[in-house]
């Protein structure tokens, strides 16, 4: 039986607080000792919730205090992220913004930022509802990366690419500050790098052993790689015979199911392909037993959508 689903494409299970990247190349700050504190507001028109009976609610302010150790413009960036997240909000799920709060510190090595928040109204009339939030900051130390283990999950042997290979593919180093940012961009580069090769089903499982008297975080990434799928067929519908026929050149049947360069055809091509084609036009069938792709490209909802 052939189990129908989307690429998985390597999962990654990792608990790390995601947001924009930071400022590059500016160091993290030492501590003052001092508390900081900021409040922005943004005016601009927002996609936001309503209640059941059409009262807008609105996130205006986000302030910080406690020891952040960031400068002001870093605590304004940061504010701004946290402001752009809540857009779609309502303000009982507001304490998750802590989560997005974490990342710009967690980008430059404190790497155990404690966070809280406390929400407040700020006004509210017949139509609309106004909140801040103020979130309690206990920077703490700056960690560094330790030991960084790359190794297969399931066996003694070898991944299936050269293990310095793959570490390459981490712009973090020993020694380096631990930025989860460097972190983030090192699994997508491990994801495209498993993508292109057939290995669908993979995931990375990392580990992380805090030496807190040294700061210090040693890493350990563990691969299950799963399967190698090959493509066994491709169907197209929806395309004129010459972008169908363009199409499976790049998924040609019998060699590995390189889902990049699928990606990367369907982004380079967007101005001839039906409005809102792309990569969620794509099925693909497994075969887990023989290790078998089966791709089903449908692009007619969208040609009609254009239409």
């Amino acid at each position: 039986m052939h189990g129908r689903s989307y690429p998985n494409v390597l999962a990654v299970a990792v608990l790390i607080m995601c947001a924009t990247s930071p400022v590059k190349g500016q160091a993290p700050r030492a501590s003052t000792g001092c508390s900081s504190h900021l409040a922005i507001r943004i005016g601009a028109a927002k996609s936001i919730p309503t209640n059941a009976n059409g009262k807008v609610y609105s996130l205006d302010e986000v302030r910080f205090d406690g020891d952040t150790k960031l400068s002001r413009a870093e605590l304004d960036e940061a504010a701004r992220d946290i402001l752009r997240e809540a857009r779609d909000l309502s303000p009982d799920r507001y304490d998750s913004l802590t989560n997005v709060g974490r990342a710009p510190w967690q980008d430059r090595g404190y790497f155990r930022v404690e966070m809280t928040s406390t929400v407040e109204e700020l006004s509210h009339d017949p139509t609309s509802e106004h909140y801040g939030i103020v979130l309690h900051v206990n920077a703490g130390r700056i960690f560094h990366a330790g030991e960084i283990r790359l190794t297969n999950l399931c066996s003694d042997e070898p991944t299936a690419f050269p293990i310095e290979e793959l570490r390459a593919l981490l712009p973090m180093r020993h020694g380096d500050i631990f930025d989860t940012s460097k972190l983030r961009d090192g699994f997508d580069a491990l994801k495209k790098r498993y993508a292109k090769s057939g290995y669908i089903d993979a995931t990375i499982l990392p580990e992380f052993d805090i030496d807190e008297d040294a700061g210090v975080v040693n890493l350990t990434l563990e691969f299950d790689e799963e399967k190698q799928f090959t493509i066994a067929s491709v169907k197209v519908l929806g395309l004129d015979s010459s972008l169908q026929q363009e199409l499976t050149s790049v998924a040609p049947v019998g060699e590995p199911f390189n889902y990049e360069r699928i990606v990367e055809f369907l982004d380079a091509n967007k101005s001839r392909l039906p409005d809102g084609a792309g990569p969620d036009n794509l099925d693909v069938a497994r075969d887990r037993a023989r290790a078998k792709a089966y791709l089903t490209f449908d692009f007619r909802s969208c040609q009609q959508a254009s239409n």
